[in-house]
């Protein structure tokens, strides 16, 4: 213990004066985010994860005319909601599922060339009124929505996913379109609870919001355009 912690004051010596203010920053979005968060392991890599979202892609945007509407502390699960008055996106944020304390791969990889990972999705929170569509017969995407916990194609319009366990930067995220995701395999209008996330960028797969949130807009564009409705996945 003796001999780590005086490599952490060596490495902390060797620091920049930029690079020490960077980390005071980081420390204190971490410690916000621990503070507001669900007290499980999951809840807090959640909200952290939610906070240098907020904090750097959200930010990034400001630019463009979008802003993040104010949500309540208790919304772990529920998706972030950003508008420019015209226009909003629902933004859902999921983590990388570790295994022994590393990103567990996909294995095998859905497509060649760099390494995939398992996104693990938070679990959506039920509505007061899910017991009674429980027992309605009559609407069994209503059931197995209740027992599964599972998103449907019309919950959120991006997941954001923290791939800081791989690059160790905080703040680096990818980002897809909730109807590019792979669906249940038992019912083909909720979303994979588990997802496949490439380590690097892809024609699905964005490091930089604002890119994302042209695909939506473009997505959003065409459904209007040819008359579909919002449900629509194609």
């Amino acid at each position: 213990m003796r001999q780590a912690i005086n490599r952490i004051k060596e490495l902390l010596e060797e620091c920049s004066d930029q690079d020490r203010r960077q980390w005071q920053a980081h420390a204190q979005i971490v410690l916000g985010a621990i503070r507001t968060s669900h007290p499980t392991k999951r809840g807090i890599q959640n909200a952290i994860a939610a906070a240098f979202l907020d904090s750097t892609a959200i930010q990034g945007i400001r630019q463009a005319g979008w802003r993040r509407q104010p949500v309540g502390s208790d919304a772990d699960g529920l998706p972030l909601v950003i508008t420019d008055d015209q226009r909003k996106a629902r933004i859902l944020i999921a983590t990388l599922q570790l295994e022994a304390g590393k990103p567990q791969r996909k294995s095998p990889p859905p497509a060649a060339g760099s390494g995939w990972y398992i996104a693990q999705l938070p679990k959506k929170q039920t509505l007061p009124t899910a017991g009674r569509l429980i027992h309605s017969a009559r609407n069994r995407a209503a059931r197995v929505l209740a027992k599964t916990c599972a998103y449907s194609f019309m919950d959120f319009d991006v997941l954001a996913v923290s791939i800081y366990p791989i690059t160790r930067g905080p703040a680096d995220f990818r980002f897809a379109l909730s109807r590019s995701l792979a669906p249940c395999s038992h019912h083909p209008n909720l979303i994979a609870q588990r997802q496949a996330v490439p380590a690097e960028p892809s024609n699905v797969w964005a490091s930089d919001l604002a890119i994302c949130l042209d695909w939506h807009l473009e997505a959003t564009s065409q459904r209007e355009t040819s008359g579909g409705s919002s449900a629509d996945r194609c």
